[in-house]
Order: structure tokens, then sequence, then C-alpha cells
């Protein structure tokens, strides 16, 4: 049986507790049941991870939906999110953070798979 593909999409730049917690919870993974793909517009701490860890990085733009005028670049964004989705096979959409909810319950729907979006007690 195959790996269930797993989409996160993530800011990717920094170093904070997220981008940690993130990069464990994907080395702890048992690789043999989830193959995680990230989808990100900044180098960082989780693309250094997913390279160590061999996972396929989808660089892409991602527009900040709370401001209006980066809203029109929300379709294509939503758009390539769900191309790679169907050429992936991506059977789950995760964001972890407020920012990228819409990014990955738009894409998500597109694609026709579900999406997970949580974020910490904090935001």
């Amino acid at each position: 049986m195959s790996p269930v593909n797993v989409l996160y999409i993530h800011h990717g730049g920094g170093r904070a507790g997220v981008q940690n917690n993130l990069a464990r919870f994907w080395s702890a993974m048992d690789r043999a049941s989830f193959a995680p793909h990230l989808a990100c517009q900044h180098d960082g701490l989780l693309t250094e991870r997913a390279a160590e860890l061999g996972l396929p990085v989808l660089k892409l733009k991602l527009p900040a939906w709370r401001k209006l005028w980066q809203r029109l670049g929300m379709r294509g964004c939503v758009r390539r999110l769900a191309d790679y989705c169907r050429a992936e096979h991506i059977r789950l959409v995760v964001a972890n953070d407020f920012w990228f909810a819409p990014h990955a319950i738009l894409a998500a729907g597109q694609a026709g798979v579900p999406s997970l979006v949580y974020v910490r007690l904090s935001d």
C-alpha cells in the first residue's frame, strides 16, 4: 500500500516554534503511511528540513487574503495548489497557520480532497 500524500501549506521562512514543531513532526511521521509535501513562499527552516528529509517542495507566492490588493492573486495561487494536489495525488491539505487557512480550504475543495486547518491558541 502506498503512503497517503499530505500537502502542508506554510510560508516556510523563520525559525520559530511552529516551524520547529512541524519539522519535528515530519521527522517522526511514519513515512510508510504518510508522505508529506510542502507548499511555501520563503526559504527557511522548513525548506531546509524538507530538503534533508527528501520532501517535495512547491514554491509559490502565497498572497495575504486579509489584504484587499493581494486577494487578486488568490485565484492563481489556489489554482496552482489544486493542480499540484491533482498531479501529486494529494489526499489531505493542511494549514497550521491562520494566514493560510483560505488557501488550504479553497485548493482542497477544487481538488476534491479534505482540508485540515488548525492554529495555536495564542493566535
